[in-house]
């Protein structure tokens, strides 16, 4: 974890991919459709498309 944050610094796409799977315990199948507006929203809610199940 530390070599891929050392090799894309915050403010990068593929930074903000990294942190927001990090953070919100999703799988890359749920994360790539995920738009920002639902990402930027104070209540987001995600929920596994394969188990239906929210994440923690």
């Amino acid at each position: 974890m530390v070599a891929y944050e050392k090799r894309w610094p915050v403010g990068t796409k593929q930074r903000a991919a990294y942190e927001f799977m990090l953070n919100v315990s999703t799988a890359r199948a749920d994360a790539h459709l995920t738009i920002w507006a639902q990402a930027d929203n104070d209540d987001f809610d995600n929920t596994s498309r394969k188990t239906g199940c929210p994440s923690p």
